[in-house]
């Protein structure tokens, strides 16, 4: 009777050990549930992704290395824009120095005065405003500014 029961129960587990789940993963499958062919397909699928991963990553890499240049380029062209801002503001300043020592040599009429005055206080807010901005607009402000000082330097030298 024991060797019966003891039959039973080897064929019991036996029975559970073949309705098992086999897996490509011998982590997973165990000893008698692990199969070559779902290993071989558990592979396929890893490498699979594996590849897709690869792909990624090229593309992200690709990306970035796109964002870096157009960095590097914009940054260039901000470079030439705040050169170019400078030159403009030089040459604001060298307008105005002419101005002041032209109205401090030439006796002007009180209107002409208030004028060089308005004129001047002007184009302290647009040097201000040019000053905190790097834009192609603010180029152009004081570049209009310029002209004007300009002019204005012509005017107080025909006085």
């Amino acid at each position: 009777m024991r060797n019966r029961a003891e039959f039973l129960v080897a064929l019991v587990l036996l029975s559970q050990l073949n309705a098992c789940e086999t897996t490509g993963d011998p982590r997973q499958g165990g000893l008698f549930g692990w199969s070559s062919s779902k290993a071989d397909e558990r592979q396929r699928e890893l490498e699979s992704e594996a590849t897709n991963a690869q792909n990624v990553a090229n593309v992200q890499q690709a990306q970035a290395q796109q964002t870096a240049a157009r960095a590097s380029a914009l940054n260039s062209q901000v470079d030439d824009l705040h050169s170019q801002l400078n030159a403009l503001l030089a040459e604001n300043t060298r307008l105005t120095r002419q101005i002041n020592d032209l109205t401090r040599k030439k006796k002007l009429a009180a209107s002409d005065l208030d004028r060089v005055r308005r004129e001047l206080n002007r184009n302290q807010q647009v040097r201000e405003t040019a000053s905190t901005q790097t834009s192609t607009s603010s180029r152009a402000l004081v570049n209009q500014e310029n002209q004007r000082l300009n002019d204005e330097v012509l005017f107080l030298l025909q006085k």
